[in-house]
């Protein structure tokens, strides 16, 4: 996690730079532009955090809505992309296994 923070923050100081380099902004105004993102982001994060994922992210979960769009919560998860590597290497050795069962039931 640390790693895509640093890489977030790279991102965020060569656009500012950017920004200032092209003369699209003065330096204020990047450091204006930078605060209140940063206080929009934190605010988002403890809105959700504290008072939505709590109280209302198990029912939209099992709503209509929440399955129609497959939420779920991975929080608990430690690594989701290996999770997802995985259940997607199974999915694909499912059909070949699949493919090569039709092949051989098509043969006489």
């Amino acid at each position: 996690k640390l790693s895509y923070a640093l890489l977030i923050h790279t991102l965020m100081a060569f656009t500012s730079y950017a920004r200032l380099w092209l003369k699209v902004h003065t330096a204020q105004q990047v450091v204006v532009g930078s605060v209140i993102g940063w206080l929009f982001g934190v605010s988002y994060f403890v809105l959700v955090q504290s008072i939505l994922r709590p109280l209302c992210f198990d029912r939209l979960q099992c709503s209509a809505l929440g399955e129609y769009f497959a939420l779920k919560d991975n929080t608990a998860l430690c690594d989701v992309l290996q999770l997802e590597r995985e259940l997607s290497m199974r999915l694909q050795a499912e059909r070949v296994d699949a493919k090569q069962q039709r092949t051989k039931d098509k043969q006489p």
